[in-house]
């Protein structure tokens, strides 16, 4: 603020009573400097990138996750369950975020936190048995910062002993491994908000976020306009992020990302139909719908292909003889061919849609159902 009139206000506190006030004074004095400056997040895909902290157990490390996010721009930050929030230990590690604590949402399940994301990356770091996308830090990053432009995006972090579990896994696109010794591979919850946060910053602004260079290029007599030296840093120097549109990984759709929520109606939906069509056995189900999450997630669909695929379960439930869906009076064709209703659901099926119950589907003809689909 050295040269504006900003620096010549001094704010006065007349014999304050409780410390408090002071800090929070302090941090929205700060936020109206950081805005007038032009660094607020409105606007940029960082303020649609939510860091959600499932289960966390110590309230230190919200609050240290809190700071984390606040010095690379980050604000929103959902809390899923958390054992003990707020608390003393949080504030006082969060060293002056206090207003991304203040806004922290809490939920009581990733569902919740998760129901309007187009695009979900979990952190983990240990192998599942079926193959899921794995990003590192950097490329997790970039993949966040291209969405985010477009929906919003949500980076999942996991419990300080157990991390998150197989079917929270289930609900995130692709997952984000930090590179670590491998023999002691452990992250604080904190420490990785803190790596993803910076790397989602430098995704954003580029290599010079938050670095003052006014007049470096006059001092050195370098003629590169961001006045680096070319090659000083290794690999990369110099270089900033490819735009959002070139990232290497991010979806082709040109439709708004369907949500996690509409994504397990669309799985609910789903696994209904393969009962009812006699191609899931709900008695040994196997991996068949993690495969098929796996599958449609690395897709990525978007809400108008999500409305297509749910209209084409309900056709298939309907032509199934002895299905419980049966055929609409009348035919009951929609307009576009989906015979569903804007949620995808038939008329005479959609308190089980909404519901996601299960209902026992027959054999199918020729032979019995497999467990896995794979027939």
């Amino acid at each position: 603020m050295n040269g504006t009139p900003l620096h010549h206000i001094r704010i006065v506190l007349v014999e304050p009573t409780h410390p408090g006030n002071a800090v929070r004074l302090v941090v929205r004095i700060d936020q109206a400097l950081v805005s007038n400056h032009g660094e607020t997040m409105n606007g940029t895909p960082l303020h649609r990138i939510r860091i959600v902290l499932v289960e966390p157990t110590h309230p230190g490390n919200i609050g240290a996750a809190a700071r984390a996010m606040k010095t690379m721009g980050l604000e929103r930050l959902c809390l899923v369950a958390p054992r003990r929030f707020p608390g003393a230990e949080a504030t006082a590690r969060a060293a002056g975020a206090d207003d991304v604590l203040h806004a922290a949402r809490i939920v009581e399940t990733l569902d919740d936190a998760l129901a309007d994301c187009g695009l979900v990356l979990g952190t983990t770091a240990r192998s599942r048995r079926i193959e899921w996308p794995v990003l590192d830090a950097r490329e997790g990053a970039r993949r966040a910062v291209a969405q985010a432009a477009r929906t919003p995006v949500a980076m999942v972090f996991g419990r300080e002993s157990a991390g998150l579990t197989n079917a929270e896994l289930d609900r995130c696109h692709a997952l984000v491994r930090i590179p670590a010794a491998g023999r002691f591979s452990s992250l604080n919850v904190a420490a990785a908000v803190q790596i993803l946060a910076y790397e989602m910053r430098i995704a954003t602004h580029g290599k010079d976020a938050g670095v003052r260079r006014e007049g470096i290029e006059a001092r050195s007599g370098n003629t590169d306009a961001r006045g680096e030296e070319g090659g000083a840093c290794g690999e990369g120097a110099g270089a900033h992020p490819p735009a959002p549109a070139a990232i290497a990984g991010a979806p082709a759709t040109t439709g708004a990302p369907a949500t996690t929520g509409e994504l397990e109606g669309f799985y609910r939906h789903l696994e209904t139909a393969l009962i009812e069509i006699g191609y899931l056995d709900p008695a040994a189900p196997k991996l068949l719908m993690r495969r098929l999450r796996r599958l449609f997630n690395r897709a990525v669909p978007d809400r108008a292909e999500i409305n297509i695929l749910r209209g084409i379960l309900a056709a298939a439930v309907r032509r199934t003889p002895g299905a419980p869906g049966g055929s609409r009076p009348g035919g009951g064709r929609t307009g576009d061919g989906s015979g569903v209703r804007p949620d995808g659901c038939s008329v005479e099926r959609s308190a089980r849609c909404k519901s996601g119950s299960v209902a026992p589907g027959g054999s199918r003809p020729g032979g019995g159902r497999t467990g896995d689909g794979s027939g």
